[in-house]
């Protein structure tokens, strides 16, 4: 006899009592679902943090001075940079999103209408 249908198998006790087994794979089935469903929130929350917080700076990089504008000779030294694709001046600005999980602040970059196109 096979190790799926021996005496002591749960697919054997399945098998031999479907009305009191069913409550039982309801059961299964349910906790099953429930960590599922916790697994893919949680997930859910680190993918949207990283799309929100960190990918953005694999396309470009925020350079701010502490004190109103950037020294020329600090923008002459990144414009000569490879693997700089260009400069754009931006307004940045910040607002509170309110969602599931409280409130999350964003940053917002003001760029021209000019600049808009050559950044994407």
């Amino acid at each position: 006899m096979s190790l799926i249908w021996g005496p002591l198998s749960p697919f054997t006790y399945f098998f031999r009592n479907k009305k009191k087994a069913l409550p039982v794979v309801a059961v299964i089935v349910l906790a099953v679902m429930a960590v599922s469903l916790t697994a893919v929130l949680t997930g859910s929350m680190f993918v949207s943090v990283r799309e929100a917080w960190v990918k953005p700076y694999s396309y470009y990089s925020l350079v701010e001075a502490r004190s109103g504008l950037i020294d020329p000779g600090v923008l002459r030294e990144l414009k000569g940079g490879p693997e700089v694709g260009g400069l754009f001046p931006i307004a940045a600005q910040t607002t509170v999103v309110v969602g599931v999980f409280g409130n999350d602040g964003r940053l917002i970059l003001g760029l021209k209408p000019d600049d808009t196109l050559e950044m994407l």
